[in-house]
């Protein structure tokens, strides 16, 4: 992985994730959030409106600025194209740093999820120097679950979070790191 710290930008052999820019990038990522197929795995159940995308970017790039850290564009690193997002958020209502990703159509299904959440998990733990790092997600989402397994985050427990029910996995980083 290769950290450029003036933009915190990650690389991956495949992807490259770079912080978002409004006006670069919310037209691409809009298209990318109205997908039923992405929308139905996150809070709202379903595809984002061009508004409710913005309004989700606007959060990210907030979430930057109040924490340091927060969720990256993926972009494949060949085309430049965006393929939806991944990264680390502070859910302050549980006091827990989560991994979270998306990805629209063109990135289900070749490991990008995976990959990209390999290297937002590395960032959280070797750079912001994190003890845990969870992920959530909907008791249904089983190709969420598997990325999950995937980066060796367990099981812990199902919990209530947003009005919604979600499968609750954490990982330290003494298992991450003894995991690579």
């Amino acid at each position: 992985m290769v950290y450029n710290c003036k933009e915190i930008e990650l690389r991956s052999p495949r992807l490259s994730l770079e912080q978002f820019e409004l006006e670069r990038d919310l037209e691409d990522y809009s298209n990318i959030m109205k997908e039923d197929a992405v929308g139905k795995w996150l809070p709202k159940g379903q595809g984002y409106s061009f508004e409710e995308s913005k309004r989700f970017m606007e959060y990210i790039l907030e979430h930057w600025n109040k924490h340091g850290y927060g969720a990256w564009a993926v972009k494949d690193i060949n085309t430049g194209k965006i393929l939806g997002h991944c990264g680390l958020n502070k859910i302050s209502s549980i006091n827990e740093v989560e991994v979270l990703y998306a990805l629209g159509k063109e990135g289900r299904g070749k490991g990008y999820g995976t990959e990209a959440a390999r290297v937002s998990l590395e960032y959280g733990f070797n750079v912001l120097n994190l003890k845990e790092i969870i992920a959530l997600t909907k008791p249904l989402n089983k190709a969420s679950q598997n990325v999950i397994k995937k980066l060796g985050m367990k099981y812990i427990k199902d919990i209530e979070l947003f009005n919604q029910e979600f499968r609750y996995y954490s990982i330290t980083r003494e298992e991450f790191n003894n995991s690579n």
